[in-house]
């Protein structure tokens, strides 16, 4: 009898169709126990949902904030490349030690004031790219000649700012000619071994 019952059950199409399905349920099932999965992972509750549109609110403030700071690097890039032409280049303004004084000294012969003294050029580091050049120079001379002097200067190019200047009376009685000292600053481009 079970022979028979067997028999009909291996030519009887929904049979062989139950059978695959049940057995499809039994390996699911299986694989779910055996894998720690759960049945809910696939269908999110709402809780689920807001917990992942929080998320998605987040990463998506942080991909904003991303771009704002991409933004401003990008920005400091372009100020960068836009001044580099400000900036004093050994290549073409020549040695800063030499070119700088001379150009201060020329300044002054067509204002046509004589300075008292002209330091050294000083130069202190920035970054592995830019350094600070810097030169002090002191003078005594009327108002006028000292602002022809500042004029000159300011034709210069690259172009050459004042990092401190001091006006102050001469000592003498009845003097109009004033004691100028200050320090002149720029930023010079660092020239690598392999670049020189």
């Amino acid at each position: 009898m079970f022979e028979n019952l067997l028999k009909k059950f291996r030519e009887s199409q929904k049979a062989k169709i139950g059978f695959c399905i049940g057995g499809l349920l039994f390996s699911i099932i299986y694989l779910l126990w055996m894998f720690g999965g759960n049945i809910e992972s696939w269908i999110p509750s709402s809780k689920r949902l807001e917990d992942a549109r929080q998320n998605l609110k987040k990463v998506s403030e942080s991909v904003k904030e991303q771009e704002a700071r991409e933004k401003i690097f990008a920005d400091a890039e372009k100020l960068y490349k836009a001044n580099l032409e400000k900036f004093w280049d050994e290549k073409k303004h020549g040695i800063a030690c030499v070119e700088l004084r001379k150009k201060i000294e020329q300044s002054a012969q067509r204002a046509g004031i004589k300075l008292g003294s002209v330091g050294a050029v000083r130069q202190s580091r920035i970054n592995n790219d830019l350094h600070f050049l810097e030169i002090d120079m002191s003078a005594t001379e009327t108002l006028e000649l000292l602002t022809l002097f500042l004029r000159e200067i300011y034709k210069e190019t690259p172009e050459l700012h004042w990092k401190r200047a001091d006006f102050r009376h001469e000592h003498l009685q009845n003097s109009e000619r004033l004691v100028f000292s200050g320090t002149i600053r720029l930023i010079g481009i660092e020239q690598n071994d392999g670049e020189q």
